[in-house]
């Protein structure tokens, strides 16, 4: 304080007045006001500046780890697109499988069942060829018999008429192959009796023609 009052002193000896020391006081409170304004600024700046670096460095490293998610994303697309695809090709082959089995069963139950028409047409025919056989057997046997019944009705009746009738006179040739009434063997032509009409081959005539012929 002696000091000042010393300098206060002296500057008013030298016509220095009063407001002009309040005026340099204040010029020099200001100046440091101004410089700690200014190296508050200064910490301030270097403070943003930091600040931004770590910013910039914090956008680097997310737009990295973007980047870096990105490809995994992609890498992952990928491995998904690839999984499905090999999905949907064992689905193709399954289904074409299940296709090929179901189709081999189906061709093995219509091949079943084609065979037992086969053979229900195979046995309905034989059964109709059986049937036919039996009924012509049947009419042969039911022919034969008839024609035997009229052989014999004949042969009794030619044997009744054989004592009636002499046999004699011209026996008219019957053309057409036809059994012998005598001896049963087929014929182009038979000899008919011109008394009894009973009919006979060449040979078997000799024996009903008379002695005195």
């Amino acid at each position: 304080m002696a000091a000042v009052q010393a300098l206060k002193q002296k500057l008013r000896n030298s016509g220095v007045t009063g407001s002009t020391i309040e005026t340099e006081e204040e010029k020099d409170r200001k100046d440091r006001a101004r410089q700690e304004r200014q190296r508050c600024k200064n910490l301030k700046e270097r403070r943003l500046e930091t600040e931004k670096a770590n910013v910039t460095k914090q956008e680097e490293l997310m737009n990295k780890a973007r980047e870096e998610i990105e490809a995994a994303d992609r890498v992952d697309d990928q491995r998904i697109t690839a999984i499905r695809n090999m999905q949907e090709a064992r689905e193709a082959r399954e289904g074409e499988e299940r296709r090929r089995k179901e189709y081999e069963k189906y061709n093995k139950l219509r091949k079943g069942n084609l065979e037992r028409l086969e053979r229900e047409r195979l046995e309905r025919e034989w059964e109709a060829k059986l049937a036919e056989a039996q009924r012509q057997q049947q009419a042969q046997a039911e022919a034969e018999a008839a024609e035997r019944g009229r052989q014999e009705e004949y042969e009794e009746d030619s044997y009744n008429s054989e004592y009636a009738c002499d046999h004699g006179g011209w026996w008219a040739k019957v053309k057409g192959r036809q059994n012998c009434l005598v001896c049963y063997s087929v014929r182009k032509f038979l000899l008919e009796c011109p008394g009894c009409q009973i009919l006979a081959c060449p040979k078997c005539q000799v024996g009903f023609r008379p002695y005195y012929e």
